[in-house]
């Protein structure tokens, strides 16, 4: 059995009338990284972070935090720091006293707790003394994870944090993750957002319908995938003659050109073919990038 701070063994989840929301998903997180899960809406995400804190009881498997077997209420949550849910706060009261209410409850004096780091790295300034009703959506984000860093987790679990934020607000999580883990914490997130978990993970795991496509690291799933940028003087003869080209797994218009998914086709072949057929190339550009590998790795599942 391993001490690292995420491992799922066979971890599998039913629920009625929806059958297999969690299927059989097995996978490690080893301690330092920022490791995203990463998936379409429905993939059971959001389940799997609710089994790893107990508040969902798994149908098989086993979920496992620093080695041991999750249970609601076992003192190894102590050192998990979640937020699963839009945090909810007191409204009328400031952001400093929405925390100490929130350590206070635990019986334990706002002294013993980690409050001038949270407040550093939330990043929230003078404004930690204003009115959380006079909060922005990204605000009252970085509250949120402030309030779990009070306890200095070892591990954050984080479901879907920079959605519903304008782009602004999501690279200040993005920053604010970005701290979290230079400071030693291993930060485990869920997200749909393939740019955010791109930008700001050292590792992930695909999931679809409830069970692991893939694992790894960014830099391996982004290798995996070659695709190509074509910008031609006849887009819609272009698309008809690719579609023809063995290897030429996926066509996307993307205005003014064309992104191109390959698998053993080289571009000096789609160029070729172009040529041949009479439309001109005016540039191509090979690109490498999440959201291809992501793609490409779900049209395998479907075949």
């Amino acid at each position: 059995m391993s001490d690292a701070p995420i491992e799922l063994v066979g971890l599998s989840k039913r629920v009625p009338n929806a059958g297999m929301v969690v299927d059989n998903l097995s996978l490690k997180v080893e301690a330092g990284r920022v490791f995203g899960l990463l998936g379409p809406n429905g993939a059971g995400k959001t389940t799997v972070l609710r089994m790893l804190l107990g508040l969902v009881h798994p149908t098989a498997g086993e979920a496992r935090l620093f080695g041991e077997p999750v249970r609601a209420g076992d003192s190894v949550l102590r050192r998990v720091g979640a937020l699963v849910e839009r945090p909810a706060f007191v409204p009328h009261l400031s952001g400093f006293d929405n925390l100490e209410i929130f350590w206070r409850a635990g019986g334990q004096p706002l002294s013993e707790s980690h409050i001038d780091d949270a407040l550093k790295i939330a990043g929230l300034g003078k404004a930690i003394r204003r009115k959380v009703r006079t909060y922005s959506t990204g605000m009252r984000q970085r509250l949120g994870i402030a309030q779990v860093l009070l306890g200095a987790p070892d591990l954050l679990l984080l479901d879907e944090p920079t959605v519903g934020l304008d782009p602004e607000e999501m690279r200040e999580t993005r920053n604010l993750i970005h701290d979290v883990s230079e400071r030693g914490a291993t930060v485990f997130l869920s997200s749909h957002i393939l740019a955010e978990v791109e930008q700001v993970c050292t590792h992930v795991a695909i999931m679809d319908r409830g069970h692991l496509v893939s694992s790894g690291s960014v830099a391996q799933m982004i290798g995996a995938a070659a695709s190509v940028y074509l910008e031609v003087d006849d887009v819609d003869k272009a698309i008809t003659v690719l579609g023809s080209v063995a290897g030429v797994e996926r066509l996307v218009h993307e205005p003014p050109g064309l992104s191109i998914m390959l698998d053993g086709v080289q571009r000096k072949e789609l160029v070729a073919a172009l040529v041949h057929a009479g439309v001109g190339v005016e540039t191509i550009t090979s690109r490498h990038r999440l959201e291809d590998a992501f793609l490409q790795m779900l049209a395998g599942e479907e075949q």
